[in-house]
């Protein structure tokens, strides 16, 4: 069998969530390959959306947010789709990209290449199986476009339901949660994770995480948690590939409290070292945290989105809310010395966010070519 999983470069998390599937598929002797079709149109397309996207959320997420809305109008109206309009585009590539390589499936996290695999089916005759992965705790815009493929994994039940209202097939959509690797469910101490990273197992370990657009001032959430939390916590900033971030926190802090770490595969066995976690509202970073089960902080959310995937943690006790940097610095604190809020806040975790959907995802594509 072999399998292509389609995403875009608009948002890490999409590529995250289809890498963990992809990483099931090939423990399961699966044939795979991850691509972004808009490079098939070139790769100066390619560049180009992703770095206009990355360019809003990191200077002027605003007007995501505004962006996002008129979406969400849009997408709710009987107007055709500009989006799927713009994706069709390079549908015949994508078709020849399909035939040629001779794959049985298709994989999609991405609204994107949904639509352009619809374009595909319209205009070309592949109707090989299409898997549409949800990565947020919404519904997002114009994802109603992609209702006639063929299966729709959801974070949860409430938004199985929420699809149904849509016009989405009830035998087509699987609450599965959202799919992350299974690194982040190791069975693994923190003593161990520690140990591993070489890190003290005396300190407190505090993890922000950022994404590689940066969020909200991260130099003002580690002064306001310096002053308030006592010598015993050490901070580490992921930065990811955000070079700009990891100068300004390594040049801002040289002591030793504050630490920058740049890109790193390793990022779910910081997670199980940490006491506690700050993190952006992403749909996949929010689920990488739940099933890592780390009491975490959820920071400033960019508008859209995130604000859903925050109100659906904090509503269920998943996570607490640091909008502002003092708050953010107090939840923290909170954590650190509230052994019970942690305990009540991981049990809610595993309960209520799957931790084997990518394994789940896997099987069910197998199972579709028999």
């Amino acid at each position: 069998m072999k399998v292509l999983l389609l995403s875009c470069g608009t948002g890490e998390g999409h590529n995250s969530a289809g890498k963990a599937v992809m990483e099931a598929l090939i423990e399961r002797g699966v044939e795979c390959e991850f691509f972004d079709p808009i490079a098939l149109k070139s790769e100066k397309a390619k560049e180009k959306v992703s770095g206009t996207y990355n360019g809003v959320i990191r200077h002027v997420p605003m007007l995501f947010g505004i962006i996002y809305m008129l979406g969400k109008l849009y997408s709710a109206s009987p107007l055709p789709s500009p989006v799927m309009w713009a994706n069709s585009k390079y549908a015949d590539e994508l078709a020849a990209y399909i035939k040629e390589k001779g794959f049985d499936a298709v994989v999609s996290p991405h609204i994107f290449t949904m639509q352009a695999m619809l374009a595909v089916r319209k205009k070309h005759n592949i109707n090989i199986p299409v898997y549409c992965i949800m990565t947020d705790y919404t519904v997002i815009p114009f994802f109603v476009d992609g209702k006639d493929l063929d299966y729709h994994y959801a974070p949860n039940e409430k938004l199985k339901y929420k699809l149904m209202k849509m016009g989405f097939e009830e035998e087509k959509i699987y609450p599965v949660g959202i799919p992350v690797s299974p690194k982040f469910n190791l069975d693994i101490t923190k003593k161990e994770a520690r140990a591993s990273l070489g890190l003290d197992e005396n300190k407190k370990l505090v993890m922000i995480m950022t994404g590689g657009a940066g969020c909200g001032n991260i130099k003002k959430i580690c002064k306001k948690l310096l002053k308030k939390a006592d010598d015993s916590v050490i901070i580490y900033v992921f930065c990811g590939r955000n070079e700009k971030l990891y100068k300004k926190i390594t040049e801002y802090f040289p002591e030793e409290r504050v630490r920058a770490v740049g890109f790193t595969d390793k990022i779910y066995m910081y997670m199980k070292a940490a006491d506690v976690v700050l993190s952006k509202a992403g749909g996949l970073s929010s689920t990488e945290v739940a099933v890592a089960n780390v009491p975490f902080v959820h920071l400033k959310a960019i508008p859209g989105c995130e604000s859903y995937n925050i109100k659906y943690f904090t509503k269920n006790r998943l996570s607490l809310l640091g909008n502002t940097a003092s708050r953010a610095a107090k939840r923290t604190v909170e954590l650190l010395e509230n052994s019970e809020l942690c305990e009540e806040i991981k049990k809610n975790q595993k309960e209520l966010i799957p931790s084997n959907a990518s394994s789940i995802i896997a099987d069910m594509v197998l199972k579709g070519k028999e």
